[in-house]
């Protein structure tokens, strides 16, 4: 968990690793953007964006095919189209 740290970026090389990484949580950072790479993380299942400063999300988070749990309350998302395709979310 990385939750709570004012965190802003996400360099994208950091996920090119954590290809078995299972759950992730950004909640309550400062993070604006999504690098394209999240869809590197094929395992994940849960994925906690809350409480940051998002806009948009990445086309690539379609590609995230084992996701269940996705929360993204507290953003500014304008549009979250990408989700769409996640047939495993509850």
């Amino acid at each position: 968990h990385v939750k709570v740290n004012q965190i802003r970026e996400v360099h994208p090389d950091a996920l090119l690793t954590l290809t078995n990484l299972q759950e992730l949580d950004f909640e309550s950072n400062r993070l604006q953007v999504i690098p394209p790479q999240i869809s590197c993380l094929r395992s994940l299942g849960k994925l906690y964006l809350s409480r940051n400063a998002l806009r948009e999300l990445p086309t690539s988070f379609g590609d995230l095919p084992l996701l269940e749990e996705l929360y993204l309350n507290d953003n500014n998302l304008t549009s979250i189209d990408v989700v769409t395709g996640l047939h495993r979310l509850r």
